[in-house]
């Protein structure tokens, strides 16, 4: 299609001006002055935008800055060295969390980050333990290791009973010579009752602690519940407990998220591979994150903890679920 007369002769002229304004002397030299002026002001502008990203850093900074020196009003923490070679002491482990872990945690602290409403803030580490696990789990994550231990408690309550075996009767904890029994105890004032012997625990002390009926059903769930540590003496086969009714939950207060369980350390995912219900676990360095409650479950039975009322008061923040996330 050809253009129209009209058009031919606008661009015409376009292109005579453009022609004539840049060989005119003066156009020509207005455009060098004004380039000149814009290279001299470039190290101006950058020095001043530089200076301006450098204050807006150190005014955030300033805080921690304050922190480690000791000019805010409360007291400072100071550098851990661990030679003890126990990465769980009592003072703490000596291995600091990935800043990758502490950077995700940071939009949900300073206030301009928010979930929505319908979606699970630990659905990132579900789809992590799938696999591992062999089945759909779900995670709840309490602000620490004593809330879970709380939590489980109340499995102990109204219609409920645990079971804890003997030979868990040891310190849960280094430097804490409290057991198993005595903390779901002392937490929740629930029923709590020790089977077995220190040898271990057979299906025949199971009966006898129930007194040869299965575990009622109450709201669907399995009323009467196994706790127990990560030992090879107080585990039963997963067929047989399910046979009486009893769901089993293994407390772990340090344990990987993954990996093959050893006699020095667990897995959470092989415990629920191996026929667990729940794994209770506290968060340390073998978890990469700061310290949290971590409970880890097979769907059907995380479905009772959901209607449960404590769980608002013990949940974690986003923050805190936003560092497991990131450490998964």
């Amino acid at each position: 299609m050809a253009l129209p007369p009209w058009t031919v002769d606008l661009l015409r002229r376009g292109v005579a001006d453009l022609a004539r304004q840049a060989t005119d002397p003066e156009t020509a030299q207005n455009l060098k002055d004004q380039a000149s002026k814009l290279v001299e002001e470039l190290p101006r502008v950058a020095r001043e935008k530089v200076d301006t990203i450098l204050k807006q850093a150190e005014a955030r900074a300033a805080p921690f800055r304050d922190a480690w020196s000791g000019a805010t009003s409360f007291q400072r923490p100071q550098s851990l060295i661990n030679g003890s070679g126990n990465l769980s002491h009592p003072r703490g482990s000596g291995v600091a969390v990935d800043p990758s872990v502490l950077a995700a945690a940071a939009p949900y602290l300073m206030g301009d980050c928010s979930l929505p409403h319908d979606q699970r803030s630990t659905q990132p580490v579900e789809r992590f333990l799938t696999d591992g696990c062999g089945t759909e789990v779900q995670v709840l994550v309490v602000n620490s290791f004593d809330s879970g231990l709380s939590l489980l408690g109340q499995c102990g309550r109204r219609a409920g009973r645990i079971l804890v075996p003997r030979c868990c009767a040891v310190p849960l904890r280094a430097g804490d010579p409290a057991c198993l029994a005595d903390e779901l105890q002392r937490w929740t004032g629930g029923s709590v009752r020790e089977v077995g012997t220190s040898a271990g625990i057979t299906e025949a002390d199971l009966a006898g602690a129930m007194g040869g009926c299965p575990s009622r059903s109450f709201g669907g769930q399995r009323t009467t519940t196994l706790v127990r540590l990560p030992l090879a003496c107080c585990t039963l086969d997963a067929e047989t407990r399910r046979n009486h009714g009893v769901s089993e939950v293994v407390v772990a207060p340090t344990a990987r998220l993954l990996g093959a369980s050893s006699e020095s350390c667990c897995s959470a995912a092989e415990l629920i591979r191996s026929g667990a219900d729940g794994v209770l676990m506290g968060g340390s360095v073998l978890t990469g994150t700061p310290g949290m409650g971590i409970l880890i479950g097979r769907t059907e039975w995380m479905k009772a903890w959901e209607e449960d009322p404590r769980v608002s008061m013990l949940q974690a923040p986003d923050a805190m679920i936003a560092m497991l996330n990131a450490a998964a």
